[in-house]
């Protein structure tokens, strides 16, 4: 019983490897290359809030619906 399911792996191990072995590496390009240097940290204004501060969430545009004190939306 152990041979027959050891053979039955060495098969399946035999027919994986065979699959990958039949699939190409792909070709690697030469990477481009830039004529302009990056510019550097201090040439570029910093985007990012500082740490603590709150950015305020963008105003609604349309106001939202009535609703009563019991959660019910009231759609007029």
């Amino acid at each position: 019983m152990k041979n027959s399911i050891f053979g039955l792996f060495v098969f399946a191990l035999f027919l994986t490897l065979g699959s990958c072995k039949n699939e190409s590496k792909p070709t690697e390009t030469p990477a481009a290359t830039t004529e302009t240097p990056a510019a550097t940290p201090a040439e570029t204004p910093a985007t990012t809030p500082a740490a603590g501060e709150v950015t305020p969430p963008p105003a609604a545009t349309t106001p939202e619906p009535a609703q009563n004190a019991k959660g019910v939306w009231h759609f007029t």
